[in-house]
């Protein structure tokens, strides 16, 4: 934290983390070495690491796979604690893969993507109707993550009816309100570019011309 923090401003705000990430069972616990010492579960261990992150107020947290190596039980934990994060006013981005129904539950927003394009980003709860609506309803007492994911996967032996599912998905995004404002958002940032690298290309050959001639 550095020395702009006091040294019971550090303690404090070290204490404050450790009750919030859910550490407070295992704050004199050793964190141990895997096969050798033992210390920390692999649950513990990964919020231990959020914990460090989070020490210096960041405003946006990026976990790649948090819940990698967990079993539900411990995924359900890490994520619960990465939400409290985020109802406290922290941005948490997430990517993650087959999650729970219980750990899918505890996003607010979710980017699904197919093919390297984005095929729905908006509210979790509006998802499953969409699909619905694109003619891909879940089936009952299904976890909605298969779902989602598998109806975006492309199958060997189908990847042309597959790919109709991904555009037929992606289309009905587009018509929605969530959608049209993502289509809005990328057009303006195309025009954006294009008017930079034009400027950019204008810049340049001026800067080439007065050095032709600074050369003559």
């Amino acid at each position: 934290m550095g020395s702009t923090y006091s040294r019971t401003e550090q303690n404090q705000r070290v204490e404050e983390v450790i009750r919030k990430m859910g550490l407070s069972g295992c704050a004199d616990t050793l964190i141990g070495i895997p096969n050798s010492v033992k210390g920390l579960s692999c649950g513990e261990m990964k919020r231990l690491a959020f914990a460090s992150e989070i020490l210096t107020y960041p405003q946006i947290l990026f976990c790649d796979e948090p819940t990698s190596g967990l079993d539900a039980f411990m995924a359900g934990h890490v994520v619960a604690a990465l939400r409290a994060l985020a109802d406290g006013g922290m941005t948490v981005v997430i990517t993650i893969h087959q999650p729970s129904s219980q750990v899918y539950s505890l996003f607010s927003d979710v980017c699904l993507m197919a093919c390297g394009r984005i095929i729905y980003l908006g509210p979790t709860e509006e998802a499953h109707p969409l699909f619905e609506s694109c003619g891909y309803p879940c089936p009952e007492y299904y976890n909605p993550a298969d779902h989602l994911i598998r109806t975006l996967a492309i199958i060997n032996g189908q990847r042309s009816t597959c790919l109709q599912t991904i555009s037929r998905i992606r289309q009905g995004f587009l018509q929605t309100p969530h959608g049209k404002q993502i289509l809005e958002i990328s057009e303006k940032q195309i025009a954006d570019k294009r008017h930079s690298d034009e400027g950019k290309s204008c810049k340049k050959d001026q800067s080439f011309f007065s050095m032709k001639l600074v050369s003559k």
